[in-house]
Parts: C-alpha cells; sequence; structure tokens
C-alpha cells in the first residue's frame, strides 16, 4: 500500500479521534516485554505514539507516531495472558503479518476497544448495513436500499461474520427469508405498530362447484393488496390460507391480519384468489410449489389453476364489521355454474392481533401478558380461528421463538465447571508425595483438570465473542456436530399456544421446549452414549451424581457433612465469644450447646467406615519420610504445583504442638483431645455464666437496674480454650477432607475413559441444563402470584417431564443412552429466586449458577418490582426449588419396528415410578385448589403402553396432558427437533383445542393440517435446511403413526440435513 508519510505523521496529531487513550503493547518477539503508547484511533487507521512518564501523550513535542496498523481484514479478539489482564489481540488474515499483543487498563477500557476496533473497519461497517438492511426488510417487507438503486444482493455478507441461521445456507436461501415478511404475513411500514389500528379477517366459502369427476375440490385462498390508484405498484401478497381438501364450503383457519396505516388508503382493495390444487399435485408438490419459491412459478401456477376471486375495498371491510359478516360473490372462471359461490368474510378489531411474520425484538405478547420479562428472541407468531362447539369460534396464536438462555446458560456453567475443576486440582495438591503408582495416577488426574480447565476457557472466550457480535446463540441442526458449539443445545425453540376462548377472557398458555436431543454429537457414537460408557467404566466416577448410593456419592455427601460442621461450629464460636462480651448467659449456653453437638457429630463421623478406610488408605500411599518420588519424564505440569512440600494439611493439633499426620496420627488420641478441650470450655463458660447471673442479680438488688456492666471479661479466658479446641477440630477436618479427596481420586482411577466420560458428560449436561431452565422460566412466569405453585415446587420439586422420540438403534440408540443419563443428573439442579438491588427496570432479569457438578444452583436475580409480586414467604427468603426429571420415550422412526426396546421399557419403568411417587406426595398436600383422580388415570395410561409398546403415541399424549396438571415444564425432543418434535407438538396443541377448550372434534383433522402446513413448524424446518418441508422419505412416511404423518404437501424426500436426515 502507498501513502505519504508526511501527511499520515499530521493526520495522526491533528485529527479528532473516535477513541484515544493508553495500552500496553507487546514488542516483536516473544522474549520482549509490554512497553506503554499512546493510542489514537481514526477511521480505520490505529496510531501509536511513545507516552510521556506520566502515561499520557504531549501533542506540543511534535514527535510523529511510531507505527499506525490498518485495520483491514482483521480480527480483534480478547486473550488469555497469565501475566497481564485484560489483553487483547490484533490478527490479520495474511499469514505474514504478525499479531499486535495489547493490553488495557481495565475490563471496560479493552471491551471500549475491542468494539471501537471492530467496527472502524470497511468490513465492520459494511457488516454494520448488512444487519440494518435485514431488519428493515423483516419489519417493513421492503429492501430501503432500493431506493437508491442499490439491491440486497449487491450488500455482499462478510466473511467472517457468523450467523446460525444463515451460515453455509444454500443459494436463494436468504432470498426466501426474507420473503417471509410477505408471504404468510402482514404488510408492516411503521416500526411503531401499536399506534395503528388492526383488523383481522376469518375466511369461508360456500357453494364451490364440484370438479371432474364430480369430486369437491382442494383449495386455498391468496389475499392480495392492490393500492390505489390502481395498477401504480404492484398487488403486496398478504397471506396464504391452508389447503382444504375435498370440500365444497370450506372454513379456513387461518387469519388475515391487516394494519390501517397512512400508506395503505382506505380505498385500496383486498383481493381475493381462489386456488383449486389437482389431486396429483396436492400428495406430490411442496408448499414451496404451492406458494411459489419465485415469483415465475407462482405467476405460472396460478394463471393455470386459478378458481375464481372476490374483491372489496378496506373501507367496505371496515363498515361491515358492525354486522361482523361480509358475504363476496366468486367470480369463478367456470361460467357454466349456476349456483353462485362465495366467500365469507368474519371481520373483527383487534388491537392485540400479532403480526403472523417475524418479530426481531422478540417481545410479542409473551412481554406484555407475563410479569417477568420474555424470554424469547426472535419470534413469528401465527394467527388462527377455529369453531367451536357452542356455534361460535376459538382465537388461537401459535408462536415459536429462540430463548435468550442459549449462550447464557453455557456460559455460566462453563464458570462453574472452571472453578469446580481449580478447587479440585488445589484438593488434589495438597496429597503431598504419594508412592507408585498413585504418584502416576495424581499426575494424569492434574493433567486432565489443566486440559479440562483449558479447554471450558477458551470454549467462555468463544461464546463471549458471539455476544460482542450480536449473536444470541441458536444452534441450526447441521452444526451438531460441530466441536466448537457443542455446548450450545441444537435448534432449542420455545413452543407455545395462545388461546383465547372469548373476547375480554383470559388467554391459556401451553408452552412446550423443543430441543434437539441433548447429546455428544462431535464425539459420534462408535462406542455408544454415556449409559454403556459407564456400563463399561467399571465403577461410577466421582463427577457423576446418577448413582445413588455408590461410593462416589457416599463420600461426596460425608465432605458435605463435615464441611457443614466446620461452618457451624464456627457460627457458634462466634456466637459465644459474642454473647460473652454482652454478658447474655441464655446464648453463651445456646452457643455451647451448639458446639456441643457438632463436636460429637464431628466426631461421629470420624469413626465411620468411608472416613476410616480412607484414612487408612491414605496412610499407605503416603512416602515414608525423607523419600522421593520420580515424575514421569516430558511430562509439562509443574512438579511444585503437583508435589507441593509438607504443609500444614500434614498436621495435627494435640493441643501443645503439631505432630505429623503420617507418622505419629492417632485417632484415639485426638479424639480424646477434642473431648479435653471441650470439658475445658464446657467448666469456663459455667463459670462465665454462674458469676455474671449473679453480678446480675446483685445489680438489680442495689440500684433496681436490669442492665449493668460486667466487672470482668470472660472473653480473655475463653478465647484459648475456643481457640484450642476449633483448631483441633480444624485440623481433623483437613485430615478427612485430604483422605476422601484421596478415596476419589482412586475411584476415578478405576474408571476406563475418565477424561472423555467427563467432557462427554458436561458437554450433554450444559445442552440439557439450557433446556431445563428455559421450561422452568416459562412456568414461573405463569405462576408468579401463584402460592399453591411455590408451595408445591418447594415441598415436592419442580416436574420436569422429557419426551424423546427417538428410536433404540443404530446412532440414535447412543443420542438415547446420552439424554437418559443426563436428565437424571438434572436431579443435583436446584432455583433460587433473589432480589437483585442494582436494577429497577422490570425488563431485567440475570442469571448465575453457583455449586459443583452433584449440586448446582441456579439463581434468578429479579428486581424489587418483580419481587414483590412473590408473596410466598419460602420464596422471598430464598429456599431451594429441587428438580425431579421424569422422562418417557417412544420411537416413531420407520425404523422402531426392527429396534431392541429394552432401554425405552426401562425408561418408561423408570418414568412411570417416578410420577407415580410425585402424585402420591402431590395428592397428600394441603393446596387450596388442586386436580383429583391422577393416581387413577396414570393407571390407566400405564395400561394402555403395556399393551401396545411400539409407537404408541397415544400414551405419551396422555403422559404430557397429565403432567400439565401438574405444573410441570413440558420438555419434547428428536435427533435434531426439526420432523418428528414438529408432529408431536402440533399433536399436542391440536388435543388442548379439543379436549380443553370446546373445538369442534368434527375439525380435528383440519386444525392438525393446518398447524403443520401453515403454523411456526415449517419455518423451523427453514431455519435448519432452508426449506418449508419436513424431511420425511416416502417409506418413513407411510412408517410413522398415523397421527404423526403431516400434510404430503408439506414434506419431500429431496430435503436432508448436510450430515444425515432427521426422519
Amino acid at each position: 500500500m502507498r501513502f505519504n508519510e508526511k501527511e499520515l505523521a499530521f493526520l495522526a496529531c491533528n485529527c479528532t479521534p473516535d477513541l484515544e487513550g493508553l495500552l500496553d503493547k507487546k514488542g516483536k518477539g516473544s522474549a520482549k516485554g509490554y512497553k506503554p503508547r499512546w493510542f489514537r484511533l481514526k477511521g480505520n487507521l490505529l496510531f501509536y505514539f511513545k507516552a510521556s512518564e506520566l502515561g499520557n501523550w504531549d501533542r506540543s513535542t511534535g514527535e510523529p507516531p511510531v507505527g499506525v496498523i490498518l485495520l483491514e481484514r482483521c480480527q480483534v479478539e480478547r486473550s488469555v495472558n497469565d501475566t497481564r489482564p485484560f489483553c487483547f489481540t490484533l490478527r490479520f488474515e495474511d499469514e505474514d503479518s504478525r499479531p499486535y499483543e495489547l493490553a488495557a487498563s481495565s475490563e471496560n477500557e479493552m471491551h471500549r476497544w475491542i468494539q471501537a476496533i471492530r467496527s472502524a473497519s470497511y468490513e465492520g461497517l459494511r457488516s454494520m448495513l448488512y444487519q440494518l438492511q435485514n431488519e428493515m426488510i423483516m419489519l417493513t417487507g421492503q429492501d430501503p436500499l432500493n431506493v437508491k438503486g442499490l439491491s440486497h444482493e449487491s450488500v455482499k455478507r462478510p466473511k467472517k461474520m457468523v450467523d446460525f441461521v444463515t451460515k453455509r445456507m444454500p443459494r436463494g436461501s436468504q432470498k426466501k427469508l426474507n420473503r417471509l415478511s410477505q408471504i404468510g404475513a402482514n404488510p408492516t411500514t411503521s416500526l411503531d405498530q401499536k399506534h395503528f389500528p388492526k383488523y383481522e379477517v376469518s375466511l369461508s366459502c360456500t357453494s364451490l362447484p364440484l370438479v371432474e369427476g364430480g369430486q369437491p375440490p382442494n383449495v386455498f385462498i391468496r389475499t392480495n393488496l392492490i393500492r390505489m390508484p390502481k395498477g401504480a405498484q404492484a398487488p403486496l401478497v398478504l397471506a396464504y390460507t391452508e389447503v382444504i381438501q375435498a370440500s365444497c364450503d370450506p372454513i379456513f383457519f387461518t387469519l388475515v391480519v391487516l394494519e390501517i396505516t397512512p400508506r395503505i388508503p382506505v380505498q385500496s382493495i383486498l383481493q381475493f384468489e381462489l386456488f383449486r390444487v389437482p389431486r396429483d399435485l396436492l400428495f406430490t408438490a411442496s408448499q414451496d410449489s404451492i406458494e411459489g419459491s419465485t415469483e415465475e412459478e407462482a405467476d405460472q401456477y396460478a394463471r393455470a389453476k386459478i378458481f375464481g376471486n372476490a374483491e372489496c375495498t378496506i373501507k367496505h371491510l371496515i363498515d361491515s364489521k358492525s354486522h361482523n359478516t361480509l358475504r363476496l360473490l366468486i367470480s369463478l372462471n367456470d361460467t357454466t355454474t349456476v349456483i353462485p359461490s362465495c366467500i365469507n368474510l368474519i371481520v373483527s378489531k383487534a388491537d392485540n392481533v400479532v403480526s403472523s411474520g417475524m418479530s426481531l425484538n422478540g417481545k410479542g405478547l409473551l412481554s406484555e401478558t407475563f410479569a417477568l420479562p420474555s424470554p424469547l428472541k426472535n419470534s413469528i407468531e401465527k394467527p388462527f380461528r377455529v369453531p367451536s362447539r357452542d356455534g361460535g369460534t376459538i382465537k388461537i396464536v401459535e408462536e415459536m421463538g429462540e430463548s435468550v438462555f442459549n449462550i447464557q446458560m453455557p456460559l455460566e456453567l462453563m464458570k462453574c465447571y472452571c472453578r469446580e475443576d481449580m478447587e479440585w486440582l488445589k484438593e488434589l495438591s495438597s496429597l503431598g508425595k504419594l508412592m507408585e503408582p498413585w504418584n502416576n495416577h495424581l499426575i494424569t488426574a492434574q493433567a486432565i483438570l489443566i486440559e479440562s480447565i483449558s479447554y471450558y476457557q477458551a470454549s467462555t472466550q468463544n461464546l463471549q465473542s458471539f455476544i460482542v457480535e450480536g449473536i444470541h446463540g441458536f444452534k441450526r441442526s447441521t452444526f451438531r456436530k460441530d466441536h466448537t458449539l457443542s455446548l450450545l443445545p441444537t435448534n432449542l425453540h420455545i413452543q407455545t399456544l395462545r388461546v383465547q376462548p372469548a373476547p375480554n377472557v383470559r388467554e391459556r398458555l401451553y408452552h412446550t421446549v423443543t430441543v434437539g436431543c441433548p447429546a455428544e454429537h462431535s464425539a459420534g457414537f462408535k462406542n455408544g452414549g454415556l449409559k454403556k460408557m459407564l456400563q463399561e467404566a467399571r465403577s461410577s466416577p466421582s463427577f457423576m451424581n446418577c448413582t445413588e448410593g455408590s461410593k462416589a456419592s457416599t463420600i461426596k455427601q460425608t465432605l458435605a457433612s463435615l464441611q457443614m460442621i466446620i461452618q457451624n461450629t464456627a457460627g457458634y464460636r462466634d456466637l459465644l465469644l459474642k454473647c460473652t462480651g454482652n454478658a447474655d448467659p441464655q446464648g453463651m449456653n445456646e452457643a455451647l450447646q451448639g458446639i456441643s453437638s457438632e463436636v460429637q457429630q464431628l466426631l461421629w463421623q470420624m469413626q465411620t467406615a468411608v472416613v476410616m478406610e480412607a484414612i487408612k488408605e491414605l496412610r499407605l500411599a503416603r512416602l515414608p519420610p525423607g523419600q522421593s518420588c520420580s515424575l514421569r519424564r516430558g511430562s509439562t505440569i509443574d512438579s511444585e504445583l503437583l508435589l507441593p512440600h509438607s504443609g500444614p494439611s500434614d498436621w495435627v493439633w494435640d493441643g501443645r504442638e503439631f505432630l505429623q499426620f503420617s507418622t505419629q496420627f492417632s485417632l484415639t488420641k485426638t479424639s480424646e483431645q477434642v473431648q479435653k478441650f471441650l470439658i475445658n470450655l464446657l467448666e469456663v463458660v459455667e463459670q462465665a455464666t454462674l458469676q455474671t447471673v449473679e453480678q446480675q442479680h446483685e445489680a438489680v438488688a442495689a440500684s433496681g437496674v436490669t442492665s449493668y456492666r460486667p466487672t470482668y471479661c470472660w472473653s480473655y479466658e475463653l478465647i484459648p480454650v475456643v481457640t484450642k479446641l476449633y483448631q483441633t477440630l480444624d485440623s481433623l477436618f483437613t485430615i478427612c477432607k485430604t483422605s476422601l479427596t484421596f478415596a476419589l481420586l482412586k475411584l476415578d482411577c478405576m474408571v476406563q475413559g475418565v477424561k472423555v466420560l467427563k467432557r462427554r458428560r458436561d458437554v450433554v449436561f450444559s445442552q440439557a441444563l439450557t433446556a431445563l431452565v428455559t421450561s422452568f422460566y416459562l412456568v414461573l412466569s405463569q405462576h408468579l402470584v401463584d402460592n399453591d405453585f411455590f408451595e408445591q415446587v418447594l415441598q415436592l420439586g419442580f416436574l420436569a417431564q422429557f419426551t424423546s422420540l427417538l428410536s433404540c438403534t443404530g446412532e440414535e440408540l447412543g443420542m438415547l443412552e446420552d439424554m437418559t443419563v443426563i436428565v437424571q443428573e438434572l436431579r443435583s439442579v436446584s432455583f433460587q429466586i433473589f432480589e437483585n438491588a442494582t436494577i429497577y427496570d422490570r425488563t431485567s432479569m440475570y442469571i448465575q449458577i453457583t455449586g459443583k457438578r452433584d449440586n448446582l444452583i441456579v439463581q434468578f436475580l429479579l428486581p424489587n418490582i418483580l419481587i414483590k409480586l412473590i408473596s410466598h414467604e419460602g420464596i422471598r427468603s430464598g429456599k431451594v426449588i429441587k428438580v425431579v426429571p421424569v422422562m418417557f420415550s417412544q420411537g416413531v422412526h420407520d425404523i422402531q419396528a426392527l429396534s431392541h426396546l429394552q432401554l425405552q421399557d426401562d425408561i418408561n419403568s423408570k418414568g412411570f415410578k417416578a410420577l407415580y411417587e410425585y402424585i402420591d406426595s402431590y395428592e397428600k398436600l394441603p393446596l387450596a385448589t388442586k386436580p383429583s383422580g391422577l393416581k387413577s388415570e396414570l393407571s390407566k395410561i400405564e395400561h394402555v403402553y403395556s399393551l401396545q409398546k411400539s409407537k404408541n403415541v397415544e400414551f405419551l399424549n396422555s403422559v404430557e396432558n397429565l403432567c400439565r396438571l401438574l405444573n410441570c415444564g413440558r420438555l419434547t425432543s428428536c435427533k435434531s427437533a426439526k420432523d418428528r418434535t414438529s408432529m408431536s407438538v402440533t399433536l399436542e396443541e391440536a388435543l388442548h383445542l379439543i379436549n380443553n377448550h370446546d373445538a369442534l372434534p368434527s375439525h380435528f383433522n383440519n386444525i392438525l393440517t393446518t398447524l403443520r402446513s401453515k403454523g411456526t413448524r415449517l419455518f423451523n424446518c427453514f431455519k435448519n435446511t432452508a426449506h418449508h418441508r419436513y424431511a420425511f422419505s416416502p417409506i418413513s412416511y407411510h412408517l410413522l403413526p398415523k397421527l404423526y404423518q403431516p400434510p404430503s404437501h408439506t414434506c419431500s424426500s429431496a430435503v436432508r440435513d448436510t450430515d444425515s436426515p432427521d426422519q
């Protein structure tokens, strides 16, 4: 690149910079250190000068810049440096260009520079233009750059910009995504929609003529908007209805939502075009071919298959609102028809009607209906009206959106994993010098931990970079094998059915979390899933929580009990000293009783078999004094980190001096010392309380006052005795903790493939936890002011019901093995709700995770304005809500009939057992209102399952409905949560309308067809495959259960995921 040095230097010194400040810059070569430099950013040029001793830059000196960096074709990212915090690096695509390593003075300063540098380059500005243009197209249906002669295709997407929705989409798919606001959506010309009136129109036809062969026609209606003057602009497509098969009097459930804005004159015309779909085309065409994947195909199809049309002005439509129904005569192409055919329009004003197009802000009605902030991002909504048994209609809105927790939960979990592994690494380092082979096992365990910590830190940085780039974390099904995204759930969406039986009646909401099977797809399933790997591991590892009563579980419970004893003892110690200083005899006695109780508990724990065995094993594994152990050659681990010198953990206090634990530890002697110190403490406290009471009586008798100042401070007598006792107890705890740590190390050494098993467990758990938190948050949003709900979850736990549609063969068997183990692992999760005093906006909410793998607590930090809505004292005081996961599985795949159903039977048997136990406890709760007959209903469901165990989807529907009565969280999975999952959730929605809201049973099939062809789930397919089709082959389609078969024109054997089909 050519440039003029003098002009560049003049620009550097005299420009008004976009950002300037002091940064430390690392010199060339690894041996060079950091030097302070004053940086000035102008446009895409980053100048840097020598900094003065005061850490600034003096312009008056006239010194030219030391150098300049051209910020093009470069990436800026945060880097990890053990010696310098707040570091970030500039890397260029040219391999010959060296990276620039910089360090800021604070976290905020570092993020300021990273953000400024990213937006400084031409590519950064082009990325911003692309995003803004995309948002405008989604909101308005028009390309804002066309005004200046720039088409959408002229703005090329930057290569480095990551987007899980559009990355690797086939050619033309992005155009389809932008066309969403026109096909099946409303024309929206203003970013502020709530100021304009909205009308919803229900369509039906009467007396349509028969077609060839005397058969009723298969029809759908396309609604167009023709703006006046007529012909000035091309008609705008507002909506397509579903296809109604074989009916002369079709009733369409899809609504046309019309928003009257200043850009739409009331003289504009609504045109309703009636299309007839031949039977042969109906069973071979896809939805794209009906709606027209291109304008040429749509025009050709319309000329060939147009059946008739009708028109009316918008003013005529609005005026008809007073008598609700408007009947339009259809102008049919077949003029021989004698009986007039009509299109019936039922018009109603609905200020809260939502658009059926994309909602980029993700707010929708969720944020208005619920008190809590909406968990949705990029939501799409489809409104419908279905006939009811009383002759009226039921308004429903099907909504699907991505979860805001998609990245947030994995990030928080990675932090928790890192904290736990660092703490465990520290505990292993306290074991000291061990004999072989335990020394090699120790080194291996520490190496695994160090590698694990590095992996989680790198994953954290990777996910944080997505947040900085504005990506919210939706992972397409074609990315499920991408190891860099393995911690994110696959295709996680919130599916919501909102039902409003009548105007001014509170709507009913049915939430379902749909997610691809929680599994480690990037590692594959050659050796099976977690269940098989655990069976072959010969022992239960310490980091797994799924095996109750195992040795690892017993050891961890003992450690937790010992830790609690020490914490309680420290609390009672401080209380005793405080009460002594305040001359409070009653408080002194209570504190003393507490100390005595905790001491006895500790001595009892010391004599349990698990502790005694651990102490014995560690003594045998310790090296004799003076003997050294050999490290393996080539080890990259710091020997001082692995083998520290003898420290306090190797010694025990006997009352006078520390004795070396490894050679002179005696449990009997130490217990006697503890008892002796406790007796001394009892004597001192007894004397102190007696004297304090006597002085109080004397003071009352002498002056009549109840308060007095003690003449002698007994704290001086108590402090030495309490200190000796606590030091001895603490040393005992350290001995137990170190010994039990060694016992857990031995267990992990016995596990084959412990490194692979741990990584797989953590990855799958991250996916499952994200789905679980999303589900709990949705249920919490509905029951924020329900005391009965909070009483239920505090007493029994939050019921999370998982449905799996995976088969028990091939790779799906490995996925199912991953999922069934990790669902049981979710028992280690608890929820807490706290007030966040630093936020006041009701739309703000934060989540953090504390604890360890075997006891994770997910804390929701809500603003005070939302906490006030919760009246239950237990929740407000921070009591934890346990999780009760229940899983049921039923394969519906075409190969399910050939599968071995042993694993599926085992999953369902455990699911029924857990649900029986939960219902039994639930029926004993003294709640104000609760459903009855749940246990007998569950018995009937179990009987239905026992009659048919292959492809029995009826029992799944019954279990799901029963669990909803228990205020559960509903989660449904298949391999990719795309095709089989769509069939499951739409069937569940249709059954809700029939069974719970009195929709006409005769319309069940039409409701199911409409939800699957015109609802939100086809858009889920589009987000994953760039096609509005379900990926069912002809063979798998016919082998599906009847209730799981979609309309034939909505699936195509040509559609496949990049990796493998989700059939």
